[in-house]
């Protein structure tokens, strides 16, 4: 142990080779050890840590502020044991970091309030995030779950759908106390079967669409030849052909025709956390 009898170096002179020698040294020594000793070191000033031998077998770390010493961790010399100031061990967060429960906990912990995650509940195991904690706070983005013992009991409010598949509008108010979220309306992602796409306006809702083009078509006559007048255009506003005698074509050989203009995909439940 060491702590410097001056923790400075004479800043006028003349002085001796031999005297700042021994200056410097006694400074490095106090540093090196940690400014250990049985008490506060005198020269100790706001924002020094030092290292107390006071008690047998232990080390403790202090932080001084100025006026008051701060216990930060205790060490146990003979089996190495540091009990930090809040009476937690270094081999209790190791524990901890191997704990299943700790960790399960974790992976919902860091997710970002109003971060959406996308679950496929159909698998058995699937994780799903906790309905009743309140250290990590979740809905499912599904609506008619807001009764007793229902996954969005007590924290969504105003729910609201309207419309037919594939337009359906499903809408609530976030309801919970704690949520720095209260207030605010969220889609009901799963209730809607609308996805999430990357925008400069987030919240702005789009409907499923095809864009916009036209086709020129030519009728040939029964003998083989092209009709040069007979000539045709697909309209994407109405679905039919125009300027031809002949009627409208409504059918396309191979086509998956449904209610709504789609990517291949398999169905997710969406959840946020709220708080």
């Amino acid at each position: 142990m060491s702590q410097a009898a001056i923790f400075s170096v004479p800043t006028v002179g003349p002085v001796s080779p031999t005297t700042m020698a021994a200056r410097i040294d006694d400074n490095f020594k106090a540093a090196v050890s940690g400014h250990s000793g049985s008490s506060r070191p005198a020269y100790a000033v706001d924002g020094s840590f030092w290292v107390s031998t006071a008690t047998p077998g232990q080390r403790k770390l202090y932080a001084f502020d100025g006026s008051d010493d701060n216990l930060v961790l205790t060490l146990d010399i003979a089996t190495g044991k540091i009990t930090f100031s809040d009476g937690t061990h270094d081999d209790a967060i190791a524990a901890a970091l191997s704990d299943s429960a700790f960790l399960a906990a974790m992976k919902w912990r860091s997710r970002a309030i109003g971060e959406v995650v996308l679950l496929n509940t159909a698998i058995t195991g699937a994780d799903i995030p906790p309905s009743t904690t309140s250290d990590t706070v979740w809905v499912e983005l599904t609506s008619g779950l807001t009764g007793v013992g229902a996954f969005n009991n007590g924290k969504l409010t105003t729910e609201s759908v309207s419309g037919s598949a594939p337009l359906v509008s499903a809408s609530a108010v976030i309801n919970y106390g704690s949520s720095p979220l209260i207030g605010q309306t969220i889609r009901l992602l799963n209730t809607e079967g609308r996805i999430q796409r990357p925008s400069t306006s987030p919240g702005a809702l789009q409907n499923d669409a095809l864009q916009d083009h036209s086709h020129t078509v030519r009728f040939s006559d029964m003998s083989g030849s092209v009709g040069g007048s007979d000539v045709a255009r697909f309209n994407n506003a109405n679905n039919v052909l125009s300027g031809a005698s002949g009627g409208n074509v409504n059918s396309f050989v191979n086509s998956r025709v449904d209610v709504e203009t789609r990517m291949k995909n398999i169905g997710v439940k969406a959840y946020m956390r709220i708080a």
